[in-house]
Formats: C-alpha cells, sequence, structure tokens
C-alpha cells in the first residue's frame, strides 16, 4: 500500500473518530443542539434537540433545514442573518407546542451554522421571580433604612447634647438603629431563602447529614436568647427524648426551629412556659413545639404558610416580622422529606407539629 493511500486511510479514519467523540459529547448536553452544513443539510444533532422541536429526524435528513423551519419565520430570517454575514450570533424564543424555547443560532467554524435550543419555561419563571425579589425586597428595605437614617441623623445633628438626659436619648437612639439593623439581617436572609426556594436553588444548596435534636436544640436556645433577651429566660421546657437522629440540613433545620419557637414565645407572652417535646415511634421522629398563648382565628388558618401573610393582632402590630417565617420553614422541613402542621384555638394556644424519617443510631 503506498504511502498515500495510507495517509488518506488515517485521515478518514481521524475524521470518524473525531465525529463520533463529537456526537457522544453533544449527545450528553443538557441543551438541544443542531449543526447544519454549508449545503444546509443536517450534519449532527442530538435527541435533547428533536424531542424539544417534536422533529422526526428521519424526515429531516431528507430536507433542505431552511424548508423544516418554515413554520418558524422568526427562525428562518435569524438563520440567513448568520449565513449571510449579517450577524455573528442570532437570539430569539419560538414557541413550540405553546413552549417557549430558547435558540442561540452561531455560525461553526466551517462556515456551517449551529443551533442550540433549551425550555424557556424555567427561564421565564426565574426572570418573574427575581423581579417580584427585587421588588418586594427594594419596598421592605425602605423602612428600616429610613428609620436608621433618621436616627443617624439625630446623632450627627447633636440631639440631646446639651441635655442632662442627653445620654440616655443617645442609647435610645443608638438602641433603635440595632434594632432596625438586625430587621434588615432577618429580611436579607429570609428573602435569600425565599428566593432559593422559588427558584428551586434551594434543593441544590442542601447539605444533608444525621445529627441528634439536641445539638440544634443548643443553638436555637442560643440565637434565642441572643434576639429576645429576658423574654426567653426560662420560657422553654423541654421534654421526653432530644436525642433522636434525623437526616437533615442543620442550618435549615435551626432556621425552622428558630421560626417556630420564636412564634411560640412571641405569642404566648404571658403564659407558661412553651413545651418542646420530641420522640421516636414507628420510624419516624416527632417534635411537637406547644403554647398557651392567644392561638390562631379559623378565618386565618389556612393562610398560615402562605408567603407574606402575618396575623391581625395586637401582638403583630408590636414586632417586626415580614410573613415569611412559615412559609419558609414548611419549604424546607418538606425539602427535608419531613412534615409540618398545626392545631390552633383562638385564646387557647397552638400547637405545631413537625415529623422527620428517624434514623438509627449505630
Amino acid at each position: 500500500m503506498n504511502e498515500a493511500k495510507k495517509t488518506e486511510e488515517r485521515g478518514e479514519r481521524f475524521e470518524m473518530k473525531d465525529v463520533g467523540e463529537l456526537e457522544t459529547f453533544i449527545e450528553h448536553l443538557p441543551i438541544g443542539v443542531i449543526i447544519v452544513g454549508l449545503d444546509l443539510h443536517l450534519r449532527l444533532y442530538n435527541d435533547l434537540a428533536m424531542k424539544l422541536l417534536d422533529w422526526d429526524v428521519g424526515i429531516l435528513l431528507s430536507m433542505d433545514f431552511m424548508d423544516a423551519i418554515r413554520d418558524f419565520p422568526g427562525l428562518k430570517i435569524a438563520f440567513e442573518h448568520v449565513l449571510r454575514d449579517k450577524s455573528q450570533q442570532q437570539r430569539l424564543t419560538i414557541s413550540v407546542a405553546e413552549k417557549p424555547l430558547g435558540c442561540t443560532i452561531i455560525k461553526a467554524g466551517d462556515g456551517g451554522l449551529i443551533l442550540l435550543m433549551e425550555d424557556a419555561t424555567n427561564a421565564g419563571k426565574i426572570e418573574r421571580i427575581e423581579r417580584e425579589f427585587i421588588g418586594s425586597l427594594l419596598h421592605k428595605l425602605r423602612s428600616p433604612l429610613s428609620t436608621i437614617k433618621t436616627s443617624l441623623s439625630m446623632l450627627q445633628s447633636g440631639a440631646g447634647n446639651d441635655d442632662p438626659r442627653g445620654a440616655n436619648e443617645t442609647k435610645e437612639i443608638l438602641d433603635m438603629c440595632s434594632e432596625e439593623a438586625n430587621r434588615l439581617a432577618v429580611l436579607i436572609n429570609d428573602m435569600r431563602d425565599l428566593f432559593l426556594i422559588e427558584t428551586k436553588l434551594a434543593e441544590t444548596d442542601m447539605v444533608l447529614e444525621n445529627f441528634s435534636l439536641s445539638s440544634v436544640f443548643k443553638r436555637v436556645e442560643s440565637e434565642l436568647a441572643k434576639s429576645l433577651g429576658q423574654k426567653t429566660n426560662g420560657r422553654i421546657r423541654f421534654t421526653g427524648n432530644p436525642e433522636c437522629l434525623i437526616q437533615a440540613d442543620f442550618e435549615k433545620i435551626k432556621k425552622v426551629f428558630l421560626v417556630v419557637l420564636k412564634n411560640a414565645l412571641l405569642y404566648s407572652p404571658d403564659g407558661p412556659p412553651v413545651e418542646l417535646c420530641c420522640g421516636q415511634e414507628n420510624g419516624a421522629v416527632n417534635i411537637r413545639v406547644h403554647d398557651a398563648g392567644i392561638g390562631i382565628r379559623d378565618v386565618a388558618k389556612d393562610l398560615v404558610f402562605t408567603k407574606y401573610f402575618r396575623e391581625d393582632n395586637y401582638i403583630n402590630k408590636n414586632t417586626g416580622g415580614n410573613g415569611l417565617g412559615l412559609f419558609i420553614a414548611k419549604s424546607y422541613v418538606e425539602l427535608m422529606k419531613g412534615s409540618i402542621y398545626f392545631e390552633s384555638k383562638q385564646g387557647a394556644g397552638t400547637t405545631f407539629h413537625i415529623m422527620f424519617p428517624a434514623i438509627e443510631s449505630r
């Protein structure tokens, strides 16, 4: 066999190998891919592209690609722009079976065309959530920032400096600033959690591990003491077996108990201690948080776990909440394969029940 023939065969084998590797590569991509040659016939594609376009590849292989997209005039025009070098890249959204499909057309190195596609349904939803998120955040930031700004202006103007009570007045202003700053921190953390939940990113943000409930309760009690001060002294009574093991994300389950216990303490300011009881039965860990406070009205019960809901009562009018805590708590519990519900009677207290699959200790 002469050298020319050998070289030709090596080249053919090399090209076949390259094509096979490219096919394997694009088949595993999470987006649809179609590569069209200079003759405007289909060269390569992946199954996802055919699924997104709802096309029969057998028919597509026998026709000019521009004819294949005749039912999508916008896509055809975009292809022509890139093909004729009027544009290096075109992006547009088309509708296939009433579903939005995001398309990007770029030129291949040999002059052919590459069409990249992805389902734009979630992209549209995320954009909507982002707009709502930013709008809500800006609205809720306005009040605490205004309070802090006013308070700091009073200090800068020397308020209370000529008054014997000036030191007390200064302390009151600084306390107000501190309280509003804490509200801002809670709001920003809650809005972050809300964004993760709404965009489904919370599922990938989970770090699951096995631990005892007692380790969570210690952290929760410590943080509640910092945020509520004297209001927590002797106000939580632990019963049952706090050494029960669960599998959860530590920080997220901590937030769940912070929300539920803080509400229980705030809504039963003059009552007996809040009872936190946990135990294991029938393969499940059951946690009960009971208070003897003001309870929840029947008309409000269906709204308790919804976003931004705050019960209309005298306690809520004097506490700075944003109505996101229980929505976030329920979302996180369910993402961790648990469940949460409550029982309540107006004037007779509320009991929250939280359940998780049990983890057997070794």
